[in-house]
């Protein structure tokens, strides 16, 4: 609450308490006034049957005295049954006007003395500023009007001389100064006790809340530590906030990535209503629900909030269908490392929350979310450990550790691993024993090392029921400078399948390095031994057909034809063979190649059907890649001549082009050709595999196949984006690697 200084150094929450204070002792100042204006009524009384006798004007001025006094005790009867200052000040008002008027209006028609009046004024001012406490206005305005209105009769009756009028006026002026300064001492006096009291009541209830605030938050930290649950631990944080703020109920919710609202626990008066709650099991928390109205101004603004008119708040929403009632409500956000968490609310106070509430809840509300982030690292803890010793059974993979002490602790599956009894004290003893005995001057010499500084990391074997197994251990170690060892954490694996593996592969590797020889042989025969025969069949038929054409018939020189044509095709088909073989055995390691270079010389290959197709080149400037030049160009050889052969009826196109991205150089060779069917894009990489008759379009089929050879060599990729009639474009790729770290043939 915002508060300025008032009269007496008061703040407006300190007046609105010294009113609270106050009202009684005001009201009985209030009445014993009253009481001594009757009296002051009944002496004029006396003063009009000296002055008047028995006679018709006293009698009249008689009944309007007496019923000046009942209406005076008329006022001090509704004044006993007051309760706040607005009637108080409002009746006192009106009764001090309506005595005023009656006594102005009486003199005014009454030849009495000088002194009459004077002492009718003196009392009527003092009276007034008697009985209205904290409104000096309105005393003022009153006791002026009386003052002057005393005065006026004073002049028009007895026309008093300057000297006179002049004692008049200082005797009236003196009258207003004692009662207003005697008025404003009184009050100054009793504020000063109101505060002595007051501070004193306020520091006995800041202690007494403060107290109340530690015990809570002495309570909520202890139930971190013995609850079992996070509902256990929010129960008792809300039971907590509730007792002190005296709420009916109230919940904790915790924000979502997503920013939605989890309540994570609700007050057993808010789970009495289950409808607005998600069923599952009964009565359970609403989970994932978007914060609006109270709760969403809590949440976004990051502040608390006090709303003892909930309805009536800018920000409500209404309440579902189903939700308990509020009377009141107090929302404090949660914060964790100055990120808004969730947020605490209390409800239904019935006095309504205060300033001392909000601040209660906000000093428990760290306390709250430590507890919670305590009980959720204490589960992440006991799952972490259950998930590490289900993977360390898993991995085959135990641990184990060396404390300060000495002491050697080993994890369950470290037992399991060594065939040692889980529970058995262990000792280095122990251990060496266990381990195979062709291996144990091995280790220990290792460990001596490992004393000195020397990395920790060894594979042996051990003895398990007289079954030879293999770890592998390694270890973190912390010796000081005389060579003690403080302390040490190491693993060990199960390795013995991995050995087993590595002897199978051991042999394979065996197996294919004769395998690869063997088919080392075969190419290098069929590049000499099986290709000479073949050339030699082919040129004698060749020889025979141009000498003796003419005394064959035709059907002979088809034959011959025929013979020569499938010789020839056989030697193209060993040519791709031995060249498809020599792809990953005689590639070259990778030197930076310019791929401009590259297509120049593919170009200068493919001249001759480059110019009987009339086919344009569009070459774009291509990058340097480290690769292997020559198989380089009979990438691009195969895709470039295949965008030529396949052409269309229109003249050939072709355009080479690059992009980049992901790490790697995508080069594509687009061109204007009878394109293909997707359906069969599968085909074209494999050996053997052609789309059309070998009268349409000549050639072996396996051309592609050594592309995607090369490709894979490099590390790439290759495929083909093509529609029938519309041209295909080939994309590969080549890895974006330095000279040190690129390696043909072993890519990751």
């Amino acid at each position: 609450m915002v508060t300025k200084s008032l009269s007496f150094g008061l703040t407006e929450e300190q007046e609105v308490s010294f009113h609270q204070y106050n009202l009684p002792n005001d009201v009985r100042q209030a009445s014993i006034g009253v009481l001594l204006i009757m009296v002051l009524v009944a002496s004029f009384i006396f003063n009009d049957y000296q002055s008047f006798g028995a006679t018709q004007e006293f009698i009249w001025l008689a009944i309007y005295r007496i019923g000046l006094i009942i209406y005076s005790i008329l006022q001090i009867i509704f004044m006993s049954r007051l309760k706040d200052y607005r009637t108080y000040h409002l009746s006192i008002g009106i009764w001090a006007m309506v005595f005023v008027a009656s006594n102005l209006l009486v003199d005014f028609t009454r030849q009495d003395s000088l002194f009459v009046h004077i002492s009718v004024v003196a009392i009527a001012v003092f009276l007034l500023y008697l009985v209205i406490p904290n409104k000096y206005v309105t005393q003022i305005v009153l006791a002026t009007a009386a003052s002057v209105g005393e005065v006026l009769i004073i002049v028009s009756i007895f026309q008093p001389s300057v000297e006179m009028l002049f004692t008049i006026l200082i005797v009236i002026g003196m009258a207003n100064i004692i009662a207003a300064s005697s008025s404003m001492q009184l009050h100054a006096y009793r504020r000063r006790v109101f505060l002595n009291v007051s501070e004193l009541s306020q520091s006995e209830a800041k202690v007494q809340r403060n107290s109340q605030t530690l015990a809570g938050i002495n309570r909520i930290l202890r139930e971190a530590v013995t609850s079992r649950t996070e509902e256990e631990l929010g129960a008792v944080c809300l039971a907590v906030a509730e007792e002190l703020t005296h709420s009916k109920f109230g919940f904790i919710g915790e924000l979502d990535r997503e920013g939605k609202m989890d309540a994570i626990s609700i007050s057993k008066a808010g789970l009495e209503t289950c409808s607005i709650l998600k069923p599952a099991r009964g009565c359970k928390v609403k989970i994932g629900f978007k914060a609006h109205g109270l709760n969403g101004k809590v949440l976004m603004e990051g502040e608390p909030l006090i709303a003892n008119d909930p309805s009536s708040h800018p920000n409500s929403s209404g309440l579902p269908s189903g939700h308990p009632s509020l009377t009141s409500f107090l929302g404090v956000p949660l914060k964790y490392k100055g990120r808004i968490v969730g947020m605490i609310a209390v409800a239904n106070n019935e006095g309504g929350y205060s300033e001392v509430d909000g601040r209660a809840i906000e000093e428990i509300a760290p306390t709250i979310v430590e507890a919670f982030q305590r009980k959720r690292a204490e589960k992440l803890l006991r799952e972490s450990r259950a998930d590490l010793k289900q993977a360390q059974s898993v991995a085959t993979t135990g641990s184990w550790r060396i404390s300060a002490n000495g002491e050697l602790k080993w994890s369950d599956e470290t037992h399991r691993i060594f065939g040692i009894p889980k529970g058995t004290p262990m000792t280095y003893g122990l251990f060496i024993g266990a381990i195979h005995p062709d291996d144990r001057d091995t280790v220990d010499k290792k460990w001596a090392a490992a004393l000195r500084g020397e990395p920790y990391d060894i594979e042996h074997r051990i003895l398990v029921n007289g079954e030879v197994k293999w770890v592998r251990e390694k270890a973190e170690m912390e010796v000081n400078s005389e060579g003690v060892l403080l302390s040490a954490l190491g693993t060990v694996q199960d390795i013995t399948d991995l050995k087993l593996t590595e002897e199978h592969l051991k042999q394979r590797t065996e197996e294919l390095a004769r395998s690869n020889a063997e088919l080392q042989q075969f190419a290098y025969v069929a590049s000499h031994d099986m290709q000479e025969p073949l050339r030699m069949v082919v040129n004698y038929l060749s020889l025979l057909e141009r000498k003796y054409k003419e005394g064959l018939d035709q059907t002979a020189q088809m034959y011959i034809h025929y013979a020569v044509d499938g010789g020839q095709r056989m030697r193209d088909l060993i040519d791709d063979l031995l060249e498809y073989s020599r792809v990953d055995t005689r590639g070259k390691e990778p030197t930076p190649t310019p791929m401009n270079g590259v297509v120049a010389e593919t170009l200068m290959i493919l001249k001759q059907p480059i110019e009987e197709n009339d086919a344009e080149i569009v070459v774009d400037t291509l990058p340097t890649i480290l690769a292997d030049e020559s198989q380089m160009v009979q990438v691009m050889q195969n895709l470039v001549g295949n965008a030529i052969k396949f052409h269309g009826p229109e003249r050939p196109k072709v355009r080479i082009s690059v992009t980049s991205g992901n790490g790697e150089w995508i080069f594509s060779v687009k061109d204007n050709g009878i394109g293909l069917n997707m359906e069969n894009a599968g085909k074209l990489f494999q050996m053997f595999q052609r789309l059309h008759g070998r009268t349409e379009y000549p050639g072996t089929g396996v051309g592609l196949a050594i592309v995607k050879k090369i490709v894979e060599r490099h590390c790439g990729r290759v495929w083909v984006e093509s529609e029938e009639g519309k041209g295909a474009t080939f994309f590969f790729t080549v890895p974006m690697k330095d000279a040190m770290t690129a390696r043909i043939g072993r890519c990751q």
